[in-house]
């Protein structure tokens, strides 16, 4: 359990967006918005930059459970060159998704960990990952 030092998945959201912006693209997708942890996430209305993002998340982290939160145990997915810049900078995982305005063809040189056309072709990936934590 997490109070006792166990493994903890959170799933949350970085985004250059303000937080309803987020939260209407997300629904518009389709998705469930209550799937990711708002209280560790990260929205462009209050911060600049990805690095930000991901240091304001892990910081919320961190704060909430009393320990600290190392960059290999977190992989971010993201459909964007500065996603992936920025989970390389940060020394986490990246899963990059050519489902935005990027093709899989600009984003494979910046060398993510795994390239899908797709989210669900990461299934296999990220439930590898979780079962690992």
């Amino acid at each position: 359990s997490p109070g006792r030092g166990g493994p903890v998945i959170c799933i949350g959201l970085l985004t250059g967006n303000s937080q309803p912006n987020a939260l209407l693209k997300i629904r518009a997708a389709g998705i469930d918005p209550g799937l990711f942890d708002l209280g560790i996430s990260a929205f462009g209305d209050n911060n600049a930059s990805r690095d930000e993002l991901y240091r304001d998340s892990i910081r919320k982290l961190e704060s909430r459970y009393g320990r600290k939160v190392d960059a290999e145990n977190v992989t971010l997915v993201g459909d964007t060159p500065l996603d992936i810049e920025c989970a390389k900078s940060a020394g986490c995982g990246i899963v990059a998704v050519a489902t935005g305005n990027y093709t899989s063809g600009q984003l494979a040189p910046l060398g993510p960990d795994l390239l899908c056309e797709k989210l669900p072709e990461a299934k296999a990936y990220l439930s590898a990952i979780m079962a690992s934590g």
